[in-house]
């Protein structure tokens, strides 16, 4: 599997005084992305951000959705969050998930040893599950 390529960071440059990105910004990208690992489960069990998941995201970060007519200097509230995600986004393994992101990020709490320890403990349950049962069905034939 190809490795996903790194996100460009945006710049008050990219945003126009009517408040569109350009099309070429790394914000498109970025913005696909997020709302991409939304979609993915979070192994943890737990819950499905709301779709799209980048509007809240980029809030929660201290930034603004309304772009227009604003000043560069209006704009680095909003330019250094989304150069914040693009920089957990561009750190995340391919295989992350939607609370990866937000633990990169600060807004989830890290994973303990112990969630480390109980996810090993599930995989083995499963496996040993899964063994009982094969060995169930060639006993029965």
């Amino acid at each position: 599997m190809d490795a996903i390529a790194p996100i460009p960071h945006v710049d008050a440059f990219d945003i126009s005084a009517r408040g569109r990105i350009a099309p070429h910004s790394g914000w498109h990208a970025a913005e696909k992305r997020v709302n991409t690992l939304a979609l993915r489960s979070d192994p943890g069990g737990g819950a499905v951000p709301a779709q799209p998941a980048w509007s809240p995201l980029v809030l929660a970060l201290g930034g603004s959705l309304v772009l227009a007519n604003l000043k560069a200097v209006e704009l680095k509230p909003t330019l250094n969050a989304v150069n914040r995600i693009i920089d957990a986004l561009n750190a995340l393994p391919d295989d992350a998930n939607f609370a990866d992101l937000e633990r990169a990020l600060g807004l989830r709490e890290p994973r303990d040893s112990h969630d480390r320890i109980g996810d090993a403990m599930n995989r083995v349950l499963r496996a040993l599950e899964s063994r009982r049962a094969d060995a169930n069905r060639t006993m029965l034939r």
